[in-house]
């Protein structure tokens, strides 16, 4: 099996590192990060168990890749927030990029908790899971630069401001993927209740008048 490996199409390279990262997700699903190995990812992909160290010199390099894919997944779901684009952004479609960031982590816990969490000490040491997770990061940044420029959002540091949407729509999220709010708010509908804390956090960027 590993002659045929040597000898594969770059397609096809793609598609065992994919089946090494599709296994490895399901592993962290069911039983965590603890349990990952890259000879388990190999078994659940019914791989050679030297396939994945083609692609990846460790299992921390497996899971930085995994958290790059997720930062793709989070990016595109802040985007769709604005379908058309940032240049269309709006304060309404603002509020729902970050609604969509606290969609995206009930819907995808275990890449959520990988791409915030502490199972990669330092995202700096793998720089494309580093870019990925800085555009996902743009993606808030430049749209709260356009509502500025649009006057719907006071001057200060657009980054600061963005850290401190993120610090809200973060901490919600964290939260709500371990059952935590409920415990402590009425009972009624998340985006219901996420959207008031988002209207409050924006009366506070609001532009002086």
């Amino acid at each position: 099996m590993s002659s045929t490996l040597a000898s594969t199409t770059p397609s096809q390279s793609a598609s065992t590192r994919d089946r090494c990262l599709d296994a490895a997700l399901s592993v962290l699903q069911e039983v965590g990060p603890e349990a990952l190995s890259l000879r388990e990812a190999a078994r659940r992909a019914e791989l050679s168990p030297t396939a994945p160290y083609r692609h990846f010199a460790d299992k921390e390099a497996m899971l930085a890749a995994l958290a790059e894919r997720g930062f793709g997944l989070f990016e595109a779901a802040l985007r769709s927030a604005s379908p058309e684009g940032l240049h269309m952004m709006t304060l309404d479609r603002f509020q729902d990029m970050g609604q969509q960031y606290v969609q995206f982590a009930y819907d995808n816990p275990d890449y959520y908790r990988l791409m915030f969490g502490g199972v990669i000490p330092s995202h700096e040491a793998h720089p494309a899971l580093h870019q990925a997770g800085e555009q996902a990061f743009g993606v808030l940044l430049q749209s709260i630069e356009l509502l500025q420029r649009f006057g719907a959002i006071k001057a200060a540091p657009a980054r600061r401001l963005a850290a401190h949407v993120w610090a809200l729509c973060h901490g919600y999220a964290a939260l709500h993927i371990e059952g935590r709010v409920r415990h402590i708010e009425e009972a009624s509908p998340w985006q219901e209740r996420f959207r008031d804390h988002f209207d409050w956090l924006m009366s506070g960027l609001a532009p002086m008048k």
